[in-house]
């Protein structure tokens, strides 16, 4: 019995040697998973004891998901790492110039992917942590759509997938604009990678109410309504792209952390087999 309880009563305050217990296993044994057991409780304890649940369940919940972004992080790094490991061995049998150039080609896009991947686990490590600093700016939204795609045609020209635009002008947000170009890009490049063989993406930006709404929208292979939700965790992916493209899985965690340090809101309409439409909406501002 611990000296509380022999203090104020055994009866009044049974519970406390239980809270104690599994306060103690979470610090020595990081055992978040352990709760107390409200039965061995008296009523005056019981609102402390579910509190201590509460927090606990908070902290498995947020250990859980720690576990399982490293795991899949370190199952992201594997396969270019092996890539890599596997034609690194192959080139000292190489014997004509050929396949080392194959060899290096391979090679540098390997190198490209594991690079991606690891600045997005550094940045989402920095936001998660708080050391990232946002400066919001009243920005002509209009003018930073034009200029994010300006000589886009290029990267989308091989893909038999039109692509259209719809933009108002004149469309002021207070937003960092370096982020809020890579939501655009990111939405863009989701799109292709999921559309269809002649299909199309189109993209506009129109004022709603007091909202500036961007939006993209396809007619590729769409997401089911049940997998909605899952689509801004990290590492998480509908299927293969179509145009396999090395994808991290981690474009859409980081739109989410861009969305919410410009105070804008992601939104998401699919139906599977028909198509996609993203949307993220922003507060209107008067411009300068």
């Amino acid at each position: 019995m611990s000296a509380i309880s022999r203090l104020f009563g055994k009866n009044l305050l049974k519970g406390l040697d239980e809270i104690q217990a599994s306060l103690q296993a979470v610090v020595e044994k990081q055992e978040f998973s352990r709760k107390v057991d409200l039965n061995k409780c008296s009523p005056e304890v019981l609102p402390v004891a579910y509190q201590i649940n509460n927090v606990l369940e908070t902290f498995d919940t947020a250990y859980k998901k720690q576990i399982e972004f490293i795991s899949c992080a370190a199952h992201e790094l594997k396969t270019p790492v092996a890539v890599l490991k596997v034609n690194s061995f192959n080139a000292h049998s190489y014997t004509t110039l050929e396949q080392y150039k194959e060899n290096y080609t391979l090679i540098e896009e390997y190198i490209e992917r594991l690079s991606i991947l690891v600045k997005s686990l550094l940045f989402m490590s920095r936001a998660n942590k708080g050391t990232l600093i946002t400066e919001l700016k009243i920005t002509d939204l209009s003018h930073l759509v034009r200029e994010t795609f300006n000589g886009f045609e290029p990267y989308v020209s091989n893909m038999n997938i039109s692509m259209s635009f719809d933009i108002q002008p004149d469309l002021f947000v207070l937003c960092e604009p370096g982020q809020v170009s890579q939501i655009f890009i990111n939405f863009v490049q989701n799109a292709f990678s999921y559309g269809r063989p002649y299909g199309y993406v189109k993209v506009s930006l129109m004022e709603e109410d007091d909202k500036v709404v961007f939006s993209v929208s396809d007619n590729g292979i769409g997401i089911a309504h049940k997998n909605i939700e899952h689509i801004w965790e990290p590492f998480w992916q509908v299927k293969k792209s179509r145009n396999n493209d090395g994808s991290s899985g981690l474009g859409l965690a980081i739109v989410k952390l861009f969305a919410d340090m410009n105070d804008a809101k992601l939104s998401v309409k699919s139906v599977l087999g028909e198509g996609t439409t993203f949307s993220v909406s922003f507060n209107k501002v008067k411009g300068n």
